[in-house]
């Protein structure tokens, strides 16, 4: 499953780039602009992202979810923090950062209205590669996988084809920004239902179970 997931992305940006094609070859471009851009802004996500899984793991095995939610949740915020970071610098500094990469006009605009759109959500979009990383961690690849799947291929892919018919170009950056923000949300609240789960029963394997009597 965790190699399947890694071939969901690029078969997604696939899909994107051909709808981005329909608006010209200066939206191509952007795309190819803020794909590095995000590469960076994620730098230490992937870092963090590749320790949690050996850090989720240990603990998981190790019978203490605490201390691995406590960690989550330090991750989270970090995440957050990362994303305001960058949505700041996108509002103030966004067409600056695009003409490090290109001179054209018309490619600088569209990367400048992505950058200011969807770094709002880079936030969450942290969050769901933590907890897909931890998901890993405590062997449960299949929701990693699953993860992927709803974040490109159920909510991205078809979102920007039916927003960008609707309302062009900035479509598809508010369809990131839309999944980005689901599957974030949705990757935090399903790790914490595991996690409170298993502290549920190890604190019922604690107490050495409940008997009733009639």
């Amino acid at each position: 499953p965790a190699a399947m997931a890694t071939l969901i992305t690029p078969l997604s940006i696939g899909f994107i780039t051909r709808i981005l094609s329909g608006f010209g070859t200066d939206a191509v471009a952007a795309f190819g602009i803020v794909s590095k851009l995000e590469m960076f802004a994620f730098t230490l996500i992937y870092a963090l992202g590749s320790v949690l899984t050996v850090f989720a793991g240990q603990n998981w095995g190790a019978e203490k979810p605490n201390r691995l939610r406590k960690g989550i949740v330090i991750s989270a915020i970090l995440s957050l923090s990362l994303g305001i970071f960058f949505f700041m610098i996108s509002h103030l500094f966004a067409p600056q950062i695009a003409a490090v990469f290109t001179n054209s006009k018309p490619v600088i605009q569209i990367t400048a209205s992505y950058l200011v759109i969807v770094s709002f959500s880079y936030g969450f979009q942290g969050i769901l590669m933590l907890c897909t990383s931890s998901f890993d961690g405590i062997n449960k690849p299949l929701i990693s996988f699953s993860l992927s799947l709803i974040r490109m291929l159920i909510l991205y892919v078809p979102l920007a084809w039916i927003a960008s018919s609707m309302i062009g170009l900035t479509g598809i950056f508010w369809s990131a920004f839309s999944a980005n923000l689901i599957a974030g949300s949705l990757a935090w609240f399903w790790l914490n239902r595991l996690i409170i789960k298993k502290m549920d029963e190890i604190s019922l394997d604690a107490s050495g179970g409940i008997t009733c009597f009639t």
